[in-house]
């Protein structure tokens, strides 16, 4: 297994890719165990959570940069671009990304609570994984 091959901070939450899921979708929880994996998982979160989530990418990287987006998702559906930035990856042949931070810690990528987002990591136009997680008050 490859240890770290990519780090950002991200205000305060950290990513890192890894290889090995291919499902395209992104856990999320309470904390990670000693293999990355989520634990305490759920999709929901209040002001002082911690904020840990794990995007099985349906593909590998392929390239060496990933793009991930944040988007606030309206009640109509409607999304709000809140963030997009491209990641520098050292190896185009991972295939998870996890993280690990605070629900505080977002508010540096623009998403402040109360209210419903999605997370995506991209290869260049192909989505490599998403997930939906709501922050309450």
């Amino acid at each position: 297994m490859k240890r770290l091959v990519i780090f950002g901070i991200i205000a305060v939450c950290g990513f890192f890719l890894h290889q090995m899921d291919h499902n395209g979708g992104i856990d999320f929880g309470a904390g990670l165990d000693a293999d990355h994996k989520v634990v305490g998982a759920r999709t929901t979160f209040a002001p002082g959570d911690g904020f840990t989530w794990r995007a099985h990418l349906s593909q590998k990287v392929g390239t060496t940069t990933v793009t991930r987006t944040i988007v606030r998702v309206g009640a109509n559906g409607a999304e709000t671009t809140l963030n997009s930035d491209t990641l520098p990856s050292s190896d185009p042949d991972v295939d998870y990304i996890y993280g690990n931070g605070s629900v505080s810690g977002l508010s540096g990528l623009g998403v402040r609570p109360p209210g419903t987002f999605t997370l995506r990591y991209w290869s260049g136009s192909t989505l490599l994984a998403q997930g939906t997680f709501t922050l309450t008050q």
